[in-house]
């Protein structure tokens, strides 16, 4: 098929090339001749406005010095014109007798001008004038009849070359027409042995898939063929068999998914009863920070409804906002792919201050991209109000500490840290930020006679604790009485 549809359609194309190239091959010799005869139509009125000059100075010539008269410049300017279309004339390709009379003609327009130039600069008075103002007329008159003769010559060989050119354009037009009529009905030739080589074989194939389109699955055409689309019948009637052995597989395949189906939709139910279980505020938040998931609880912190929440964004329902709030740590989720987590403190209606500990944990999806990010909430109003009592109660410590007037230090030996008190420090003469926490910043000040001991029984300490007793300087050259316990 392939083959026969090559062959008509390259029939077809070298016979609209041949006559297309044919035509262009006419159409360009007739271009050419037409642009030949606009050329020489210029020319023609190149030769009538000579002719049109020649007679206006001739015109001025006789009715120089009368009442019809013009001034002598305009004699001259109108010789000028015809000088410059003489010139005109002479720019063309003519042939050599042409060429000759053309000369002439200029030769003729040079000895006119002379003798007009001559009778202009005359005396009025003098008695030669009338002889000169004839010899310029008589030369003019010459030069009047040969131009006229070059022009009736040049436009009776224009007017045949004219009819001659129509006569190349209608043949062109009648060789364009039966190109046209010899194309369209090759066309139609072509076309009717494509149509009856294809549409046959295609008409059998289009029954058979309504028969596979009606239920008739395993249908098998008939139609034999060498082409392309006996090829075709050839692997419908295969794929028609393969799609029966499918239908009898994807029966199977349903029945396998409906199950499946129906335990998902149990295992679904179950992992909505774990969600709704969570008694700790926990929602799912998507991309686009839109709350797709929330619980009970989450509703009840944010004292909303769900439907309030579930397809709002975040902002939108929670904070009445345009845009993803500056500290969002959901946005750091998403931003870093990791968990984040914040403390936050606010005021209830009662006055009281409710401490919440959220954290944020990211869902990835099969190409490592966070989709999703839970946000679970856990009150922690009970740890706060305990680190608050411990706060006060070590600040409570340290304001007696600075009202005692003994010194006060205390050495965490799980550590091995020592903190000095204010006043410590200020008996021996040292500022708030001039000693470290380091235990050697203690030994070193211990009385040289005390040191040994001090540092024996911190070797031998134990569970049970020891008492030390020490001397250290005075920023006054004294010593201090140090203990421990």
């Amino acid at each position: 098929m392939k083959r026969k549809i090559i062959t008509y359609l390259l029939i077809f194309f070298i016979v609209s090339a041949l006559g297309a190239a044919l035509a262009a091959s006419y159409i360009g010799n007739t271009t050419s001749t037409l642009s030949r005869l606009i050329i020489l139509h210029q020319i023609g009125d190149v030769r009538q406005n000579l002719v049109m000059s020649i007679q206006t100075v001739q015109s001025e010539l006789y009715t120089v010095h009368t009442n019809l008269g013009h001034k002598l410049d305009l004699i001259t300017e109108h010789v000028s014109k015809l000088e410059k279309a003489a010139q005109k004339c002479s720019t063309c390709h003519h042939a050599p007798l042409i060429a000759d009379q053309i000369e002439e003609v200029q030769s003729k327009i040079v000895d006119y001008r002379d003798a007009l130039n001559i009778y202009i600069t005359a005396s009025a008075a003098s008695p030669k004038i009338n002889k000169l103002k004839i010899a310029a007329a008589a030369i003019g008159n010459q030069l009047l009849v040969r131009t006229e003769e070059i022009s009736v010559k040049a436009g009776r060989k224009l007017e045949f070359m004219t009819r001659d050119a129509m006569q190349k354009v209608r043949r062109a037009w009648m060789f364009l027409l039966a190109t046209m009529i010899l194309t369209f009905v090759l066309g139609i030739v072509v076309a009717v042995k494509l149509a009856t080589s294809i549409t046959k074989p295609i008409n059998t194939l289009v029954n058979a898939t309504r028969m596979i389109a009606s239920g008739d699955l395993g249908f098998m055409v008939l139609y034999r063929d060498k082409t392309e689309l006996g090829e075709l019948a050839s692997h419908f009637n295969i794929m028609s068999r393969s799609l029966k052995n499918s239908y009898t597989k994807l029966e199977e395949e349903i029945g396998e998914r409906k199950q499946t189906e129906v335990a998902l939709k149990k295992s679904e139910a179950f992992l909505n009863t774990i969600f709704d279980s969570i008694h700790d505020p926990f929602c799912i938040i998507d991309s686009e920070y839109r709350i797709i998931r929330a619980n009970e609880s989450y509703a009840l912190m944010k004292k909303k409804r769900l439907s309030e929440l579930i397809g709002k964004t975040c902002y939108e329902a929670l904070q009445r906002g345009k845009g993803v709030c500056d500290d969002c740590i959901v946005l750091n989720t998403f931003a870093s792919g990791n968990p984040c987590a914040k403390e936050k403190g606010e005021f209830n209606f009662d006055g009281v201050k409710k401490w919440s500990a959220i954290f944020t944990y990211p869902i990835v999806d099969s190409d490592g991209k966070v989709s999703y990010v839970i946000e679970y909430t856990h009150d922690i109003t009970e740890r706060k109000r305990a680190e608050e009592a411990l706060r006060e109660s070590e600040e409570r410590y340290a304001l007696a500490a600075r009202g005692a007037n003994d010194g006060l230090w205390d050495w965490d030996l799980r550590h091995n840290k020592v903190h000095f008190s204010y006043r410590w420090k200020s008996m021996l003469g040292f500022g708030e930020n001039d000693i470290s926490n380091n235990p050697e910043e203690w030994f070193s000040r211990v009385h040289a006679d005390d040191r040994g001991e001090v540092e024996a029984k911190v070797c031998a300490t134990s569970a049970a604790g020891i008492r030390i007793s020490s001397r250290v300087p005075h920023h006054a050259q004294g010593w201090y009485l140090s203990l421990g316990d």
